[in-house]
Parts: C-alpha cells; sequence; structure tokens
C-alpha cells in the first residue's frame, strides 16, 4: 500500500493496530464491522475485503456482507457536522484519506469514509442515513460503471444530504 499506491504510511499502521487492514497469504485484508464507528467497540467482523500482493486480483470473502464494507470513520472528528465520502474501493478510501492529509486536513480521520467493494451496496440509504450526514461526496471510478452508480446513488442518497459528485481528470 505504502510503496506502490502512496498510501499514507502512518495511515497504514494506524488502521493495522484497528484491526481494520490485516494480511493474511500474500493478501491485504480490509475489514468492516458491525458496529466501529467509535475506537471502543468494533464489534464482529461482517465483511472481508481483499487484494492480492502479489496478483492483480481482490475479492471478498465467503460470508462478507457488503453493507458492512470497510470503512474509514471520523474518530476525530468533534465538530457536529459530518462529512461522508464514498469510495469504489477500499484502496480508494485509502487514497482520499491519503489526499486530505496532503491537502492540510488535520487527520485523516475527520471524514466519514466509506468503501463500497464495488459500485451496487445494499441497505446503503439505511447505512448513510444512520451515519447523520451534512454532506455526502461521491468519489466513485469515472469509467461508465461509475459513472452510472455515481448517477444511481446520487439519486438514491439526495433526500439524506447534499451530494456532490467528485470528477476526476484521470
Amino acid at each position: 500500500l505504502v510503496e506502490k499506491r502512496k498510501i499514507d504510511e502512518q495511515l497504514v499502521c494506524d488502521l493495522m493496530s484497528l484491526s481494520l487492514i490485516k494480511t493474511n497469504n500474500n493478501k491485504i485484508l480490509f475489514y468492516g464491522y458491525e458496529s466501529q464507528e467509535t475506537l471502543q467497540s468494533l464489534g464482529s467482523a461482517k465483511c472481508i475485503s481483499w487484494r492480492s500482493i502479489t496478483q492483480n486480483t481482490k475479492g471478498d470473502c465467503k460470508g462478507s456482507d457488503k453493507a458492512y464494507s470497510f470503512s474509514i470513520p471520523d474518530y476525530n472528528n468533534k465538530e457536529t457536522t459530518r462529512t461522508v465520502i464514498l469510495a469504489e474501493s477500499p484502496i480508494d478510501a485509502l487514497s482520499v484519506a491519503t489526499l486530505e492529509v496532503i491537502k492540510g486536513k488535520k487527520d485523516y480521520y475527520q471524514t466519514y469514509k466509506i468503501a463500497l467493494c464495488g459500485i451496487h451496496q445494499k441497505n446503503l440509504k439505511d447505512r448513510i442515513a444512520k451515519t447523520k450526514p451534512q454532506k455526502i461526496f461521491l468519489a466513485l471510478d469515472n469509467d461508465p460503471p461509475g459513472q452510472k452508480a455515481t448517477k444511481f446513488i446520487s439519486n438514491l442518497l439526495e433526500s439524506i444530504a447534499p451530494v456532490t459528485c467528485v470528477k476526476y481528470n484521470h
């Protein structure tokens, strides 16, 4: 993650210490828990997505429930407002967190980042509504499936909070 993807090294270490990221058999495992809004109690792991370290393969472990996909909660957000950022993959969510640090945010726990682990997720509206966001950013891939999902998810979530669609040039 640090060498190839240029993810912030401290972020990776922090998430490993929180058991949100683990490694096993040449795979990086991304954990989504039943309740990880606080650092005190993560609950049980409900979704485990993985990416191979040696090959260009990825997937989800059998029995994973994407309604609990990998996320980086806003543990240090002391404000009453919450910004939720939706990305397609765990590595995309990590990239957003890294960019926040580069752009001068206090740290990567100021916004609530959720990896959809694809472009479709059951119970997405309920999951986002439970976070009580004041702003939602969609940072999905710019390929045709990502563009289609952005429109669908934007329409789905606009009744919860204002939705901004992030556009990439590259």
